[in-house]
Formats: structure tokens, sequence, C-alpha cells
């Protein structure tokens, strides 16, 4: 039962982190494509926050993994 407990708690724990990342990622995409270029910021910025933008979707990617493997834990998810 406790263990279940837990397994709920990680679940949501990581969806939220999902859902942040996701945003979050979004976010940064959306100013480095349209904010920064019209400002005249340099490239240096731009492609900086390019790779702030990447960084998240890849931790948003990682995030995901997390959430099958406690699928797989909890038994609602066959191993591949």
């Amino acid at each position: 039962m406790i263990i279940q407990k837990s397994i709920r708690q990680m679940k949501k724990e990581a969806w939220t982190l999902i859902a942040i990342l996701y945003l979050s990622s979004i976010s940064l995409l959306m100013l480095t494509v349209n904010v920064l270029p019209k400002t005249g910021v340099d490239s240096f910025y731009i492609i900086g926050g390019g790779l702030m933008a990447l960084t998240s979707l890849l931790s948003w990617k990682e995030a995901y993994k997390l959430v099958n493997r406690i699928n797989e834990a909890n038994g609602t998810k066959k191993p591949e």
C-alpha cells in the first residue's frame, strides 16, 4: 500500500515535471525565434537561447522515460 502511494506520487511529480519542461521549452523557443532577432540582440544570445530550448526538450524526453519506468515498476506497462 505504501509502495503504491509512493509510485502514485512519483507519477504526479514526473507528469508535473514534464508539463513544466514542455512549457518552458516552448517559451524559450518562441523567445529565440520571434523576439530576440527583432531586438537586434547578438547572434551569440540567439544561439544560447536555442541551446537552452534544446536542453529543455531533451530534459522533457528524459522525464517521459522516467514515467515509462514508473509504469513498468507499477506493472501497468510491460517492459520492451
